[in-house]
């Protein structure tokens, strides 16, 4: 064994000079936040000592809080309760509050991603946005709030021409509304199956030119995201721009108060998805449609990338 070095040889009880000042220099180290030392003991503490539940520490005021967001698996994020604890545990800190275990709310939080209409099919899927013109728009409650939701589809692209509806008469599987377009008015006339899906209207009565023109309203795909779908906009928007970077281009076809069809693009490659949404501004389905089911997936898949979705 070697000579100890550092220790009175007289009493080893005692500190060296040496000893003293390094001790020193540690006490001095620990004072400063910037320090690994101080950061390390300050590690310690909260894992050993200084953690407490949000109501415990209600009645305290701290320089720094380091907050545990976790609740575990089955306390819910998006109730009334998680954001006034949330509220309740930041208020603690004064200057900084470091949330740990952060998790952001997402839209899709709660999605059912399917794709019903090919589940268990086995054979060679015809996978192209269908050629045919006559769908408008698919109603999110099947048949039973036709009228409503028609009337909304149409009040909101009418809003681009500077045209108003006058009168919605309802029927079995068929609405006839009144448009009033440029002073005067033509009667619309649009049918839907079972499943809800509703057809492009045809002129009944009025002038051939004002219908054309509604027509072409009616018929053009969204490009652009318009402040008519609400709160759904800033969703939308931050979308398309964030799989505009994976080179997917998505479109807003058609939209109701609680539902949308979206189209995305890659290449030759098309898909048209529904998507519901629920009263909080989650999305609650996103449904394949029709086209290419890989980009469907693909397109599934970026999303829970994205919003970090396991």
């Amino acid at each position: 064994m070697g000579e100890v070095i550092y220790r009175d040889k007289n009493d080893q009880r005692r500190l060296t000079p040496y000893e003293r000042g390094y001790r020193q220099r540690i006490i001095e180290k620990l004072k400063h936040a910037d320090s690994q030392y101080f950061q390390l003991l300050n590690a310690a503490r909260i894992k050993y000592a200084w953690c407490m539940t949000v109501n415990k520490a209600m009645a305290y005021v701290f320089d720094r809080v380091y907050f545990n967001t976790l609740r575990g698996e089955n306390v819910g994020i998006t109730n009334a309760s998680y954001y006034k604890w949330l509220y309740t545990g930041i208020s603690i800190g004064d200057s900084q509050v470091a949330l740990v275990n952060w998790h952001p709310i997402s839209p899709f939080l709660k999605t059912i991603f399917t794709a019903a209409e090919v589940e268990g099919h086995t054979g060679n899927w015809v996978e192209s946005i269908s050629e045919n013109k006559d769908k408008m728009m698919t109603l999110s409650n099947g048949t039973k709030q036709s009228g409503e939701e028609i009337t909304k589809f149409l009040s909101d692209k009418l809003a681009d021409v500077g045209g108003k509806i006058v009168n919605v008469v309802s029927k079995q599987y068929s609405e006839m509304v009144t448009v009033n377009s440029n002073g005067e008015d033509i009667q619309l006339l649009f049918y839907y199956n079972k499943r809800g899906e509703v057809k492009f209207p045809s002129l009944q009565k009025g002038n051939n030119e004002e219908f054309q023109q509604i027509s072409d309203v009616l018929r053009t795909e969204l490009n652009r995201i318009p402040g008519e779908v609400g709160e759904r906009k800033g969703l939308f928007v931050e979308l398309r721009e964030l799989l505009c970077q994976q080179e997917i281009d998505m479109s807003l076809i058609s939209f109701t108060e609680w539902e949308a069809v979206l189209q995305f693009s890659k290449r030759e490659d098309k898909v048209r998805v529904q998507v519901w949404q629920n009263n909080k501004g989650l999305v609650s389905n996103f449904k394949y449609s029709e086209g290419k089911l890989s980009l469907f997936n693909e397109v599934v898949e970026r999303i829970k990338k994205i919003y970090n979705i396991g």
